[in-house]
């Protein structure tokens, strides 16, 4: 939450906890909509390899923010290395971290398929924003592409977990945001992520409860206040 912490004494919380819900979410969508992805791209992944993609690549989602999240990347990643933290967590993905994500074989449901392995680079394409921010990145298959909304669009597996935490986290009231009915509504249709029109309340209410904490918490008049003051050290430093 950068400085929002000075005015919410309570959002204590980190980003590694943040992540580890956007995995739970992730690992959730997998089970809903792996029949539907099956279906429209049969036998591409297994249900355990599919779960453990979605998994991964929203918990290293965040893995390039410096310190003060937002405000470090803004006025230092790119003012002074021309790059965003998705890049450097596609940098990270691919380097230090490839190994480890490449050797999994399992995930909470089971094992991979004889002869399947979770490739790196198509984790690093999932948290990139835009189509393939580092081109760098060898062209994914057309099932990967489809599952990009999941991590960059309206809802994703990110922002559906830090509004809830956040707003928890802070003691904001904000009405209902029926995560269950959203994700129920979530589906594949003719090789494409869809959301129904059925679900087309709860996302209404998702997204004006995102607009007020972004105007109440991300953005409250105090909180911008500490950031201009971090601006200065950071300038200096």
């Amino acid at each position: 939450l950068q400085s929002a912490r000075l005015v919410f004494p309570s959002a204590e919380h980190s980003r590694f906890v943040h992540s580890l819900g956007a995995m739970h979410i992730a690992g959730r969508f997998a089970a809903h909509l792996y029949p539907g992805f099956n279906e429209s791209f049969p036998d591409a992944l297994s249900p355990s390899l599919f779960e453990s993609l979605l998994r991964v690549s929203a918990l290293f989602h965040d893995s390039g923010h410096g310190p003060f999240c937002h405000f470090y990347d803004d006025h230092v990643l790119k003012d002074r290395f021309g790059i965003s933290h998705e890049r450097l967590s596609q940098e990270i993905i691919r380097g230090p971290m490839r190994g480890v994500i490449e050797n999994l074989d399992r995930s909470p449901s089971g094992h991979f398929l004889s002869g399947e392995s979770l490739s790196a680079d198509w984790v690093a394409y999932l948290v990139g924003k835009g189509s393939r921010q580092d081109l760098s990145i060898p062209e994914p298959p057309e099932f990967i592409k489809r599952l990009k909304p999941l991590f960059s669009g309206l809802f994703t597996v990110d922002n559906l977990d830090y509004i809830l935490r956040d707003s928890y986290m802070c003691g904001v009231s904000i009405g209902p945001i029926d995560l269950d009915r959203i994700l129920f509504y979530t589906r594949f249709e003719e090789k494409y992520l869809s959301f129904h029109r059925a679900g087309l309340g709860a996302l209404e209410i998702f997204l004006v409860i995102r607009s007020f904490m972004y105007q109440q918490i991300y953005f409250h008049r105090t909180t911008r206040l500490f950031d201009m003051s971090l601006e200065g050290v950071l300038g200096e430093t």
